[in-house]
């Protein structure tokens, strides 16, 4: 089993994540590490386990960001049977990996997520991960991200589809091979937390308080997200998936409000909570007009 891990200035918690990597039952667990210009002990952290023999290899970048890191290591492993993402700072439960295997073979699945626990920065729990109302999906993938990377697990099909497509231009690799996935492949959840998600003042991402703004970016990358897969992705057989997907660039260029809801009605994505999918339909109704 190979675990991706991407670090920077995470010494605080990245032992107590390590630790839990290293307690993982009914499988063997390789750590591949990249380091993305720490000027902390993280280095030092990553040192001890790679004498422990959890950590095989670390390597070093500076300022790519972790979707760089996690793609780039991805792309060295797709003879891989599994792979799994790994934050620095979060906690496994010991039969994570175990369980995910099982999950994906028993479902013939490409990728498998799950549920996660909110814990605070001293391992308090301060909440869950909300209850899928939709399976994932390729109507979901499109304007909404429920597969966090860092409870994704992916079988060899899915790591050879992702690097297939070298150095793709978007945001966040979660929510890339959500969408890249379900277009293709079946994406299964295990309906129980595994993980163990640290919310801090420095976490990467972590719980987005909402805003207009945010709001605002999120519409334009998953957008764009989409218009790149089009562009950049052979159909290979799923042409009515491609053709929903090709009316966001029509829908780009689209003035009229009318035309510009019926295009969205033709798209048809699916976001867990009807209330959202309601308010994101009028926000890409009306984003010409707000821009």
């Amino acid at each position: 089993m190979d675990v991706l891990l991407a670090t920077f200035n995470g010494e605080r918690y990245l032992d107590e994540q390590l630790e839990s990597l290293n307690r993982q039952v009914d499988v063997n667990v390789r750590v591949w590490a990249n380091d993305d210009g720490s000027v902390d002990e993280t280095l030092k952290v990553l040192h001890k386990w790679q004498v422990q023999g959890l950590i095989k290899s670390i390597s070093k970048t500076q300022g790519i960001g972790s979707t760089r890191a996690f793609l780039t290591l991805l792309s060295e492993h797709s003879g891989a049977e599994y792979v799994a993402f790994c934050d620095q700072d979060d906690i496994w439960e010991p039969k994570k990996l175990a369980t995910q295997v099982l999950k994906i073979e028993n479902e013939e699945a490409m990728v498998v997520i799950s549920q996660r626990l909110h814990i605070d920065p001293n391992g308090k729990c301060i909440g869950k991960s909300k209850r899928l109302r939709r399976q994932p999906s390729f109507e979901n993938a499109m304007m909404e991200n429920i597969a966090f990377g860092n409870t994704m697990m992916l079988n060899n099909m899915a790591v050879k589809l992702i690097n297939g497509i070298p150095e793709p231009q978007v945001e966040h690799y979660d929510s890339w091979i959500y969408l890249l996935v379900s277009t293709f492949g079946k994406i299964v959840e295990v309906p129980q937390p595994l993980t163990y998600y640290r919310i801090h003042s420095k976490n990467s991402v972590g719980l987005r308080k909402i805003s207009v703004q945010s709001v605002r970016v999120s519409v334009n990358n998953f957008v764009n997200q989409n218009i790149y897969l089009v562009e950049n992705v052979s159909k290979e057989n799923e042409y009515k998936k491609f053709q929903r997907l090709e009316l966001f660039n029509l829908l780009e260029l689209e003035t009229s409000l009318i035309l510009r809801y019926r295009i969205i009605q033709r798209i048809s994505f699916k976001r867990q909570r009807f209330v959202d999918q309601i308010i994101l339909k009028l926000v890409l109704i009306f984003a010409k007009i707000a821009n």
